[in-house]
């Protein structure tokens, strides 16, 4: 009876893990269309250049591309996975990089630390740490995961030098022609910068936000 409810248990949160995955590329989408607030100042005017985002699609919008087995996923597992995405796998890659983030994680951690706590504390009455989940992810969705946020932060550079060049030019960033060359020049170290620059704007996105809360509701 024991072994049985293991054995369910294990495949409910490798289901879980699943889904989180197909969440996360989902959510790295929504990430990649939306247009971001950036912090970095024009050098020559110091003015911000601003890129507005798009409207989010809502998590269960979201959650359509999953199979129909995710009505059995695990919210609290599904939750720990975008946190260990935005508070651990960011800056992997981006210390991998050499440019380790300073502000984002922290400031992530700050936006949301009442649900981290909460998430925590779920994560207690099951005998078992926020901490060492995340930990546990390191190898369960970190090498999944790990292209997907290279694509997504060159994504968010390139939105940023099509936006400085459009303000320049008196136009907009849908306007700038984008060559292969352009493209090429892309790289990860200036993307996390960027990325960095921007962590508050990310952070704020109505989009993300309303699906994190949306999934605080399941708990």
């Amino acid at each position: 009876m024991v072994s049985q409810k293991k054995q369910r248990n294990e495949k409910r949160f490798f289901l879980s893990l699943f889904i989180i995955v197909l969440i996360l590329f989902a959510v790295s989408s929504l990430y990649n269309n939306q247009k971001f607030n950036s912090k970095s100042a024009d050098n020559t005017t110091g003015e911000t250049v601003k890129i507005q985002p798009t409207k989010a699609p809502t998590l269960t919008e979201n959650q359509q591309s999953a199979s129909s087995e995710s009505e059995q996923v695990d919210p609290l597992s599904v939750l720990s996975g975008i946190i260990y995405r935005h508070l651990i796998a960011y800056n992997l890659v981006c210390t991998e990089a050499n440019m380790p983030l300073k502000k984002y994680p922290e400031y992530f951690s700050k936006k949301y630390s009442s649900e981290i706590q909460t998430i925590n504390i779920a994560w207690a009455r099951r005998g078992k740490s926020l901490e060492s989940v995340l930990t546990d992810y390191d190898s369960l969705i970190y090498p999944k995961t790990q292209e997907d946020i290279k694509k997504e932060l060159l994504s968010l550079e390139r939105d940023y030098i099509k936006a400085t060049k459009a303000k320049d030019a008196g136009t907009t960033p849908d306007k700038i022609e984008w060559t292969e060359e352009k493209e090429n020049k892309l790289n990860l170290t200036d993307a996390c910068m960027v990325f960095d620059e921007a962590a508050e704007g990310m952070v704020e996105k109505t989009g993300f936000e309303n699906m994190f809360r949306e999934l605080m509701n399941g708990l």
